[in-house]
């Protein structure tokens, strides 16, 4: 995401702050700091993995703030007599509930319903897991985190769909 603005005064060499409000305590902190070009103008990338607020600040002034919005990976995979689920993100999702859908009449459908569990660290990622019995019957399924489940940090996610 490229964040780009232009200070008030229209000057050249003057440091803007990029602040980072990122999902729970501390709150603003400095992200990086950009010099001004010709006209006041400054541009700087970022990208999150995980919900943040983010705002530019040039001396005392403070622009508007710009939410970003991250989903979580989720995973699914048949094993065996179950289906197993993997959700990636900066935090863990252990309590949080998913939904296994299947696909039939041209909508979505919840079949069954469980609680994530912690997993564990993989990398730099913090995972969550959870299975559910093997579905009854053929079709596309796919497992969702909804909204409720993935707040504050993170908006709901769908895995890609599986043929079973």
């Amino acid at each position: 995401m490229l964040l780009a603005g232009t200070i008030s005064s229209r000057r050249r060499a003057e440091v803007v702050t990029i602040e980072q409000d990122e999902c729970g305590p501390p709150p603003w902190r400095p992200l990086r700091r950009v010099v001004t070009g010709d006209g006041g103008g400054w541009s700087s990338y970022a990208s999150s993995d995980v919900g943040v607020r983010r705002r530019a600040r040039w001396r005392g002034a403070v622009s508007r703030v710009i939410v970003v919005r991250a989903r979580p990976e989720l995973t699914i995979a048949p094993s065996g007599r179950r289906v197993d689920v993997l959700v990636r993100a900066r935090v863990y999702f252990g309590g949080a509930g998913v939904e296994l859908q299947v696909f039939r009449a041209a909508a979505w459908r919840t079949v069954a319903t469980t609680r994530l569990v912690r997993l564990g660290a993989g990398g730099q990622f913090a995972q969550s897991s959870a299975e559910f019995g093997a579905p009854r019957g053929h079709g596309t399924y796919r497992v969702v985190l909804p909204n409720a489940s993935a707040a504050p940090c993170y908006v709901g996610a769908a895995s890609a769909p599986l043929k079973l």
